[in-house]
């Protein structure tokens, strides 16, 4: 886009002059009105915007839609490299809505430029109310379609990785990083952290999550929140909001199974043990996430029906889409219109993944609903964007998020947590810290050949002629769903290595010859027992980079991570155990907090 179309979008909304002071006139009314007066606090601008709003925009305001992409399988899901602005423009002008998930996959500059264009569709509108955009995480290494992204924003380990650091300082100052690079492109919500307990080690959103143990949970994510929110009294005018996922006992799910598709539906825990898992939430309460009186925003979906390809899956050889996606789970019975009330009569304020803001208009005229009780919601969600200043000041600069977004300084800072984060299992005869220089010949597996070679390195192509191999695995997996959306994509089942895997198979035909260093990424907690005899040293990741790796394999950094969940010692002690009890596998390999150095 030329810089001057750049500019004209940016110059909507006519500036008045009142008492020396400069106001956006978003009604274009000729007047000062209190939703328009930052002189007064944000819940009574919002109080007066709610008073001049229709009902329809009210609704409109409840929902969390997506941005379109343009082209591609996924575009309807927002997944591109461009927005379908034609279709943004129809759910801002038509539809109302004041809240959009980008999953946009471009470099900061485009994504800013991008969130303007928007921006400036809703600084046309009636009242001129100011878009929330929201993301799920882009700091990480993870890549699930909708759930992650990494493009060129700085690069830390999985919140796993905080945890294995233990330092609340470091998550608040991720969280703080992160923060600016979320408002320099125009993004204003962070669909995380997840509180949720990882109890369940077949379960697949354990990534995501601060562990297994309550109190270490509830020490980061309130060390989070306050880092997002820039500090730990709701946000403010340069934080963005946190959105504390998913519930209590999400992460204890039955066998595994996730609760976002059918065959998982009914897989949540709500037993006995459930205040422990209730506590991690108290961390985000205490640093007052997004408000605290907050939002309480749903998972995607909720209000849709599973139709039949939802409920079975799709047929052999078609690929799943989002389209089939919908989680009424309990409410499968009631319509549409009867799934929104209970959910707002239940505390609810925004429907993520909805854009059916029509549905809520007519259980108002219905008499299902009052419109005193949207109101109430409408306050909350305005309050935070009036917090948050985008009245004032919705759009970013496209030159400064390419100047700030994964600038060296906070590059530097995202490989000094993947180093920390590093947890030391096993170092057999303290063949760590290995040597700089040509005279070391390694032999690689998922390292890249350059990393090692800047080290000084000579790399070899055949173990039998190298001094020492070093080897990336993952933890295993199984694909048991893969005619489910999320099924495709989520890591289930087993977390045995087996014969016949081909990087186990590489594994166990190197170390049989070459000392070998492997290092797995753990995004559930492998049974590493096939590992532990044959590996001279075992370090378990969170998401490192090759660089950051190496700084540890050399000693030029050490390690200091301490698990955080257990680590089994086989299947059959993962099947006993209870899925919503921390650290209670029977003989574990490696337990909770186990963690070596040198």
């Amino acid at each position: 886009m030329h810089a001057v179309a750049v500019l004209l979008l940016l110059v909507q909304a006519p500036v008045l002059q009142k008492d020396g002071l400069q106001f956006k006139d978003l009604n274009r009314n000729g007047v000062v009105d209190p939703y328009e007066d930052w002189r007064l606090s944000p819940e009574q601008r919002a109080r007066d915007l709610v008073a001049r709003m229709t009902l329809e925009e009210k609704a409109g305001t409840m929902m969390h839609g997506t941005v379109r992409a343009v082209g591609g399988p996924m575009a309807a899901a927002g997944m591109g490299g461009q927005y379908d602005t034609a279709s943004a423009r129809a759910l801002i002008d038509s539809a109302k809505v004041t809240n959009l998930i980008t999953r946009l996959n471009a470099d900061p500059r485009t994504l800013a430029a991008a969130n303007n264009v928007l921006q400036a569709i809703a600084e046309r509108t009636r009242l001129g109310i100011p878009l929330t955009i929201s993301t799920d995480p882009r700091n990480h290494f993870q890549y699930l379609p909708g759930v992650s992204s990494q493009t060129t924003f700085s690069q830390w380990p999985e919140a796993l990785g905080f945890a294995a650091v233990d330092d609340t300082a470091l998550t608040r100052a991720f969280g703080d990083i992160a923060r600016q690079e979320y408002r320099a492109v125009g993004i204003h919500m962070a669909l995380s952290p997840q509180a949720d307990l990882a109890t369940e080690p077949r379960w697949p959103r354990v990534a995501g999550t601060f562990g297994e143990d309550a109190d270490l949970a509830g020490r980061h994510v309130r060390a989070y929140v306050t880092g997002f929110q820039h500090g730990a009294n709701g946000v403010d005018s340069t934080g963005v909001v946190t959105v504390v996922k998913h519930w209590v006992g999400y992460g204890a799910a039955k066998d595994g199974w996730d609760s976002h598709s059918y065959y998982g539906r009914f897989a949540t825990f709500t037993g006995p043990n459930l205040e422990y898992h209730i506590r991690p939430f108290l961390g985000a309460f205490a640093a007052h996430a997004a408000g605290f009186q907050g939002v309480v925003v749903t998972d995607w979906s909720i209000t849709r029906d599973c139709p039949e390809r939802c409920k079975n899956g799709v047929p052999a050889g078609e690929r799943p889409s989002f389209a089939d996606v919908g989680m009424p789970w309990g409410v499968e019975d009631l319509p549409m219109r009867g799934r929104f009330v209970k959910a707002v009569q239940a505390g609810v304020d925004e429907f993520g993944g909805t854009e059916r803001a029509d549905v809520l208009v007519d259980a108002v005229h219905a008499g299902e609903l009052s419109e005193a009780r949207v109101d109430s919601s409408v306050v909350r969600i305005l309050t935070q964007k009036f917090a948050q200043g985008l009245f004032e000041h919705p759009f970013v600069s496209p030159d400064s998020a390419a100047r700030l977004v994964g600038n060296p300084r906070f590059v530097a800072a995202g490989l000094d947590a993947q180093r920390r984060a590093l947890v030391l299992l096993e170092n057999k005869g303290r063949l760590l810290p290995l040597k700089s220089g040509r005279a070391l010949r390694v032999y690689l597996h998922g390292i890249s050949a350059d990393a090692a070679t800047h080290e000084g390195w000579t790399v070899v192509t055949d173990p039998l002629k190298a001094d020492v191999a070093i080897m990336r695995l993952t933890a295993p997996f199984e694909r048991l769903h893969p005619q489910y959306v999320f099924g495709q994509f989520f890591h289930e089942g087993s977390l045995a290595f087996k014969d016949g895997d081909p990087d186990f198979e590489a594994f166990k035909r190197v170390s049989a010859v070459v000392p070998t260093v492997v290092t797995v990424y753990l995004d559930r907690p492998a049974i590493l027992t096939p590992l532990q005899g044959k590996a001279r040293a075992l370090i378990a990741n969170f998401g490192v980079s090759d660089a950051a790796l190496i700084d540890v394999l050399t000693g030029r950094a050490r390690p200091q991570g301490k698990l955080p969940f257990e680590l089994p010692s086989s299947m059959e002690a993962v099947a006993a155990q209870r899925a919503d009890m921390p650290h209670d596998s029977a003989r574990p390999l490696y337990p909770f907090g186990f963690g070596r150095s040198y």
